[in-house]
């Protein structure tokens, strides 16, 4: 057996976060709860997917990292500054918010707006292409949700 060899003790701390709080959201859609008022299996079905997906990645990252196979991380990235996760926080909520009062789609839009301009290096050279790129992921999350797999309806859409 070999020893671990632990390069970044962050993506540990990561990796465990994200199986937690998705184990926490799959017990979620078991104990009543679903991502629609729709209470059918198909509104609980996408988030356990979601949250398999998540618990797997999070699982590849820690055996990844435990078997020192995870490259250092770049200097800007090592480096975070004290406000960044309060404002990836605050962009989260805001998405929430978005989507309760505005919209699903009025949501998705503005959340991808913020979080693109937020960590575009230039935003006001991309805006275009940013603007675009946020327009064609909620056209394509509209189209997910309303007709491939049916879970938001037209009311919680467009509200």
């Amino acid at each position: 057996m070999s020893k671990l060899k632990v390069t970044n003790l962050r993506n540990i701390g990561l990796s465990c976060g994200v199986m937690v709080l998705s184990i926490a959201g799959i017990l979620h859609t078991f104990l009543g709860g679903g991502w629609s008022k729709k209470t059918g299996e198909a509104a609980k079905l996408y988030p356990r997917i979601i949250y398999g997906i998540l618990i797997l990645v999070a699982l590849y990252l820690l055996v990844m990292e435990l078997a020192g196979r995870v490259p250092p991380e770049p200097p800007a990235i090592a480096v975070v500054k004290w406000w960044q996760p309060l404002l990836i926080l605050a962009v989260g909520v805001t998405f929430f918010l978005f989507v309760l009062y505005a919209g699903t789609a009025v949501g998705i839009l503005l959340y991808l707006c913020g979080t693109i301009a937020l960590f575009d290096e230039d935003p006001k050279k991309h805006w275009k292409m940013d603007l675009l790129v946020a327009v064609i992921a909620t056209a394509a999350m509209w189209l997910i949700f309303t007709r491939i797999l049916p879970i938001v309806t037209l009311k919680q859409l467009l509200i």
